[in-house]
């Protein structure tokens, strides 16, 4: 998403990053990152398509999404990412906001420098009234000495984080 800006070059990439990591772990099932390769790129790929053609194979993401966790249960990318999914998915997709935060807080226990999930469960934090975990993740957001992704964190996570953590305080002094 960094480096590729048009729509049908993205499409491509991710599509041919799906076919590669399904190559990969057709060679090899134990594979863990190939099968999480898999489930992101396939869900990128749908997601550019259409939300409506994501449903399709939600199945299928999900299901490699958790052999990789399976295969590595300290994959944190694997559970971020399948963490961020539960977020998003509509209940009856398979959405389920308890479980994401379990992942979530998984991926951040494995590896703390995947600063997508600490920005994830500080919103699951906020919606459960845990005001100062929602806090405390963000400022870890913020003061991220190695985040995984540099160009994302810079771009995207540190200013909502930020943005996030103004708002939290803006709506505790309100009350």
């Amino acid at each position: 998403d960094d480096l590729l800006t048009d729509k049908k070059q993205r499409l491509d990439a991710y599509e041919a990053g799906a076919k590669a990591a399904e190559q990969a772990f057709t060679l090899d099932d134990t594979n863990a990152d190939a099968h999480f390769f898999h489930a992101i790129n396939l869900g990128s790929a749908e997601r550019l398509k259409g939300l409506s053609k994501a449903a399709m194979v939600v199945k299928e993401i999900r299901a490699c999404a958790e052999r990789a966790i399976a295969l590595n249960p300290a994959h944190a990318q694997a559970l971020q990412f399948m963490g961020g999914l539960l977020m998003e998915l509509p209940w009856f997709l398979g959405g389920d906001e308890k479980k994401a935060q379990e992942y979530l807080e998984r991926a951040i226990a494995a590896d703390g420098n995947f600063t997508n999930a600490r920005v994830l469960v500080a919103k699951l934090y906020k919606k459960q009234d845990r005001l100062e975990d929602a806090k405390k993740q963000l400022e870890a957001v913020i003061h991220a000495d190695h985040p995984h992704y540099r160009f994302a964190w810079e771009r995207q996570y540190k200013p909502q984080a930020e943005r996030m953590l103004n708002e939290l305080g803006e709506s505790a002094a309100s009350r």
